[in-house]
Parts: structure tokens; sequence; C-alpha cells
């Protein structure tokens, strides 16, 4: 989908600081945080792809205002509340108590299915890739409506296909619970002033890693 998370060539924002020796955590709760994800997919709650569609979907003010984490922290309760796991009256309850000092025991219902999580993307098809590697493609102007892996910069332009991976889950219907309809990837190259125009560093060029389904024959 197209939202505030897909920045990549837009203008109008300050360069990116790198922070020097920047540690893995800057505070606890990151590290909690990381772990909860962890422990709400393995459990069977969502899935990877509905955990980064519920990044997209955080208010535009809201995103740009939260850190790494928050926005991690902010699509587990999505994931909670739609998978039925809690409430949004339990969540700010429980905040309520935290904010008071008490802890008090809080029971979590355990989900409904719990084998969603296991086995990683990768998949095996029976079917040869599409394309060859050096064949010229351009990727489509309209991927699907939801969750797409496929950036906005990246649309409708023409690169060369560079590498042949194996098959892995198609993240727009697997975020949608429309199964997993696993297809094979491809790194794509692209040139800088293919994908912006005269403002683009010279001599600069992109690899992108791409589902079939985000790619046609380039003609001409």
């Amino acid at each position: 989908m197209d939202g505030i998370h897909d920045l990549g060539g837009m203008v109008g924002f300050e360069k990116v600081e790198v922070e020097a020796n920047e540690p893995v955590f800057h505070d606890k709760w990151e590290g909690r945080v990381y772990v909860m994800l962890g422990s709400v997919l393995g459990s069977g709650v969502g899935n990877v792809d509905k955990f980064r569609h519920a990044i997209e979907r955080m208010p535009a003010k809201r995103y740009l205002k939260s850190s790494y984490y928050e926005r991690w922290l902010c699509s587990i309760e999505t994931l909670l509340i739609e998978d039925g796991v809690l409430t949004r009256q339990q969540i700010e309850q429980r905040m309520e108590q935290i904010l008071e000092g008490s802890n008090p025991h809080f029971d979590v219902p355990r989900p409904k299915e719990l084998d969603r999580a296991a086995g990683g993307s990768k998949r095996s098809v029976d079917r040869p890739p599409t394309f060859s590697v050096g064949q010229r493609v351009k990727t489509r102007k309209t991927p699907s409506p939801g969750h797409t892996r496929l950036p906005r910069y990246a649309r409708g332009r023409t690169g060369t296909i560079g590498e042949i991976y194996p098959a892995f889950v198609l993240p727009d219907s697997h975020a949608h619970d429309e199964g997993e309809q696993p297809q094979h990837v491809y790194s794509v190259l692209f040139a800088g002033a293919e994908l912006w125009g005269e403002v683009a560093e010279p001599a600069t060029r992109v690899s992108l890693d791409l589902f079939e389904t985000y790619l046609e024959p380039h003609d001409g």
C-alpha cells in the first residue's frame, strides 16, 4: 500500500544521520519489544507480513513521531487486537496500572491457532522461473492494493535480472490471509537515472529483490 512508510525517493525530509557506535538497543524497553515480537509470532498470532502491514497502517503523524521500536510495539498491539487475543480497553487498562505502580496478574488467552508461524518463508515450487539472468524486465505500475514489497519509487521502471533466487512466500497475499502463493524472487538491477531521473547521482546502480508477480517482460 502507499503510505508514509514508503519514503524512498520522497523529497522534503532531512538527511538521515548515521549514529556512530549505535548500540543494539537504546533502552531496556526496546529489547523487551524485540522479544515480545518473537513471542507473539511464535505463538501463532499474525505473521511477519501482517506485522509489517500493521506498521504501514499507522497514521502518518504517529509514524513520523515514533521511533523504530515504538512502531514495532504499535504493530504488536494491532496484531493482538485483530487476532482477538486482547482488546484495546485491556491494553489501556494495563498501561494505567503500570503508571500507577501496580503490577497485578494479567491473564492473556491463548491464541486459537498455534502452528502458523513455523517453517520460515522459503518454499519449493514445481515450475521454473519465468525470467532469466540478463533479461530486461519492467516493474508493474500498480501492485497489490494492500501490503506489497515493491517500493513506490521502483514502479513502472525498467531493469535487468541479475540473479534468480528460490521461491518464497508472497507477502502481498500472506498479509491478508489469502494463502502463501510462493513464487520465485529476482535480484533486479536498476540505473539510478531510471529510478530518479536527473537528480540521481552519476553512475548509481540499485539492486532490488523483487517477486515474480511484480515483473513483466520489457518490450523494446
